[in-house]
């Protein structure tokens, strides 16, 4: 262990010694401990990085693309209207397990899906699809909280990293855990992110009940992005 006297001779010397820096000590301190750092595996964990980002930007660009040939191949399959609707259901629930995919993409494509292909013409068509997103969406939050967010929840080093000690996470929380619908409740399990937001409540442990709730409105969200679909 290191004594107070030698740490108080360390800070002299670096008091007497700034006057021959260029930069001020922490910042050359700074450089210097740079210098003996493994530039080698800094530059592949930069590229894995940087190739992941673009990973995650173009992930939803290329579903896209796999869902219009998709949205091609059953309409030409041939299939019947309830087949196609568990198809398309299970589709979306797979989606919305992949953080970067939105929701927006699975209700445009149930649009197109369901629209196209029921018996009954365009309109009963996509109320099947309204229906199917808004339990969709109930259906994969569920699965987003108790089941991602729940198993997450149980690391130290997860909720740590997550920072659920921090101001913002702890006020979120405590708009989360009001009962009933409320605006804020509302605005962040309709108006965030669908995975992040899910995953976080079943980290912090919330009710499923309340924030099933609380994700109701998003009907109101649904129903113009199956219709435009």
């Amino acid at each position: 262990q290191i004594s107070s006297g030698e740490v108080m001779a360390e800070s002299v010397i670096s008091q007497v010694n700034a006057e021959n820096y260029f930069f001020t000590p922490p910042v050359h301190n700074f450089l210097v401990e740079a210098l003996h750092w493994d530039w080698l595996s800094l530059t592949l964990k930069a590229y894995l990085l940087a190739a992941g980002f673009v990973a995650y930007s173009l992930f939803p660009l290329c579903l896209n693309v796999f869902l219009a040939w998709f949205n091609d191949y059953l309409i030409d399959a041939e299939l019947n209207f309830v087949t196609i609707v568990f198809i398309t259901f299970f589709t979306g629930v797979a989606a919305f397990l992949l953080p970067p995919v939105p929701g927006l993409t699975v209700y445009i494509f149930g649009g197109l899906m369901l629209s196209a292909t029921c018996p009954d013409g365009f309109w009963p068509g996509a109320g099947w699809n309204i229906a199917m997103g808004w339990f969709l969406k109930l259906f994969a939050c569920a699965i987003q909280q108790v089941v991602i967010g729940g198993v997450l929840g149980k690391s130290l080093w997860v909720r740590q990293t997550v920072g659920v000690h921090k101001l913002a996470v702890r006020c979120i929380e405590g708009v989360l855990r009001e009962p009933g619908l409320t605006l804020g409740k509302v605005a962040i399990l309709c108006g965030g992110p669908d995975w992040p937001t899910s995953v976080l409540a079943g980290i912090l442990g919330l009710s499923l009940w309340q924030c099933e709730v609380g994700t109701l409105p998003i009907i109101l969200f649904i129903v113009p992005c199956s219709l435009s679909g």
